[in-house]
């Protein structure tokens, strides 16, 4: 009798145990879940606040909180490639493929994600202002252009791709390769050539050349009338800065 309540007491005793096991087992498994979620949107939350600290560029050091860090360079293959060829669509109109003239401001801004805080109020043209803001960077025969959009009326009227020379350096070789590419395709038509050229640039300063080759093609075919406008700027006889302006015309 006595070895029968033992069995019985030890056999009450493990299915406590057990039991008391599993309730712990159960109890535990929301927390853990929990902490698990949680740590995951803190440490995305970081990234994010990571991400958003990055975009600010270059911090600086002496300001308390702030730290000098390096950005990630963006990967070549980042760029749009421009090819010449597509500067015409089958209409015959000249336009940057992905951008189609006299789209709103606010839509081109919304796609394209530009910063409307930094763009540049121009003069004042029939009545209408013009913006003028940069978009990213393209790349066109191996270099890399700065974008810039121009909207008139606040709609898109045109893109202008420039790049500009480091201090001593000579683009004469690129120029000459995008102007004869050009002329081949769509008959540039003869080099004008300017001396003694100033330039403006932000804040109202100036730049002076000493002088400014362009040529330009026009096309009244297509849907609207549309140009290209190829330029070169020229100091000590290299030229320095090349611009690319491919628009629609004001209409008359």
């Amino acid at each position: 009798m006595t070895k029968r309540v033992s069995l019985v007491c030890c056999y009450i005793f493990i299915l406590l145990f057990i039991t008391g096991c599993a309730v712990q087992r159960d109890n535990g498994r929301p927390e853990d879940s929990c902490i698990s979620v949680n740590s995951l949107f803190e440490d995305e939350d970081k990234s994010i606040v990571s991400q958003a600290d990055r975009t600010d560029g270059l911090l600086d050091s002496s300001v308390p909180g702030q730290s000098i860090f390096v950005p990630t360079p963006i990967p070549e293959d980042s760029f749009t490639t421009l090819s010449l060829e597509d500067l015409q669509n089958e209409n015959g109109d000249f336009l940057i493929p992905g951008y189609f003239y006299d789209t709103r401001l606010d839509l081109i801004s919304a796609l394209y994600g530009l910063d409307t805080s930094i763009m540049e109020k121009g003069p004042q043209v029939d009545g209408d202002f013009t913006v003028t803001c940069v978009e990213g960077e393209m790349k066109l025969l191996d270099a890399i252009f700065q974008h810039e959009l121009t909207f008139r009326d606040g709609r898109y009227s045109g893109s202008c791709l420039f790049l500009e020379a480091e201090e001593g350096e000579d683009i004469t070789n690129l120029y000459e390769q995008l102007y004869s590419q050009l002329d081949l395709l769509y008959g540039l038509g003869e080099e004008q050539k300017i001396k003694k050229v100033v330039f403006p640039l932000d804040n109202g300063r100036e730049r002076y050349f000493d002088s400014h080759k362009f040529s330009s093609v026009h096309e009244e075919e297509g849907e609207r009338s549309t140009g290209i406008l190829f330029s070169g700027y020229e100091e000590n006889g290299a030229i320095v800065r090349i611009e690319l302006d491919v628009y629609r015309l004001v209409d008359e």
